[in-house]
């Protein structure tokens, strides 16, 4: 059985399922640092198999991974995070930058991880030509996942994304450091 890639990042869906108030949303998300501490006490290569075992069930197993819940830093109505791949001092990386979201459905932006909020499953960061399409039994791998988390306590702290293809291979238990254009640091 192939396991999940887990992206940890420490630090098909358009913009039209964009929640009305995904500002507010993603502003009330902790800092990186909060969450970091909060899973030091989570066995997440058991999470990861959980989830890897729901992925191989639903052919997802190379599209999805796992990313940390977290802010890199306010942004304003009317906008959306959003990464991009772009080569940083050499290295071919994810810049996240917050725009708007015309701007981001002229990059031909789409959905990349989803957080759940109640009973909900909304967007949490978009992405601009670096993911997979997330295919038409996307909704209903989300709706499995979600007890995982929970049962594991990281149901506010993990969420589900689609692996970023980057044009290189990347192994299983990957970590991938993003590229904060605002503060120019990685997070």
């Amino acid at each position: 059985m192939k396991k999940i890639a887990l992206w940890m990042v420490l630090m098909g869906l358009g913009l039209s399922s964009v929640q009305a108030n995904y500002d507010k949303t993603y502003n009330d998300l902790p800092q990186v640092e909060a969450q970091a501490e909060q899973i030091k006490s989570v066995n997440m290569s058991k999470v990861a198999a959980a989830v890897a075992v729901v992925a191989e069930k639903f052919g997802l197993t190379d599209k999805v991974c796992l990313r940390l819940i977290h802010k890199h830093f306010p942004v304003e109505k009317g906008q959306v995070m959003v990464q991009v791949k772009e080569t940083v001092d050499g290295k071919v990386s994810l810049v996240t930058r917050a725009m708007s979201m015309e701007a981001a459905k002229q990059m031909g932006a789409t959905v990349a991880s989803w957080i759940f909020q109640g009973d909900k499953v909304v967007p949490f960061e978009y992405a601009a030509g670096t993911c997979p399409e997330a295919g038409a039994n996307f909704e209903a791998f989300l709706s499995a996942v979600r007890p995982i988390l929970h049962q594991h306590g990281v149901l506010n702290t993990i969420s589900v994304a689609l692996l970023p293809t980057l044009g290189q291979t990347m192994g299983h238990q990957a970590v991938l450091m993003e590229v904060n254009e605002k503060a120019g640091a990685q997070s």
